[in-house]
C-alpha cells in the first residue's frame, strides 16, 4: 500500500482498501515532513588563525544555525580550544578572540550562519 522513495511517500492507489469507499490517494510530503530527524544544521569550515591554529590546525569542520552553535562545536571538533580559546562551562570564546563572518568582525552568539558564509577565529588584537 505504501511506497517509500527517498523524500517521498506515495499511496499506491491499486492496493486493497479495508473500506471501498475510501478515496485514492497520490500524495508526496518533502522529507523533512515525514522524517522524525529535522534537517542538519549548515556545515561551514571555520578557519583559524593565530592561536587558535596552532592549537586546533587551520581549519575546523563545523555545524551550526549561529555563531554559539559554531563556538560549541568547535570544542567538540578541536578539544585543544578548550580552555584557552573557548570557555569549556559556557561553550563561547574567551575574551581577546573573535569570530568573522563573511568580514564581519563579530562577538554576537546569535548571529546567523548559513551554507557558504566564510568564518574565521581570529584574536581581537589581530593585524598590524
Amino acid at each position: 500500500m505504501w511506497t517509500l522513495h527517498p523524500g517521498v511517500i506515495r499511496v499506491n492507489p491499486s492496493a486493497k482498501i479495508a473500506s471501498a469507499t475510501a478515496p485514492s490517494l497520490d500524495l508526496a510530503y518533502p522529507s523533512a515532513m515525514t522524517s522524525p530527524n529535522p534537517p542538519a544544521a549548515p556545515t561551514v569550515t571555520v578557519e583559524c588563525f593565530g592561536v587558535p591554529r596552532m592549537l586546533a590546525g587551520a581549519a575546523v569542520p563545523c555545524a551550526g544555525d549561529t555563531l554559539a552553535e559554531i563556538a560549541r562545536d568547535l570544542g567538540r571538533h578541536a578539544p585543544a580550544l578548550l580552555g584557552t580559546v573557548v570557555d569549556p562551562a559556557a561553550g563561547w570564546l574567551l575574551p581577546g578572540y573573535v569570530f568573522v563572518i563573511d568580514s564581519a568582525f563579530t562577538r554576537d552568539p546569535g548571529a546567523t550562519i548559513h551554507p557558504g558564509c566564510a568564518v574565521l577565529l581570529v584574536a581581537s588584537a589581530a593585524g598590524g
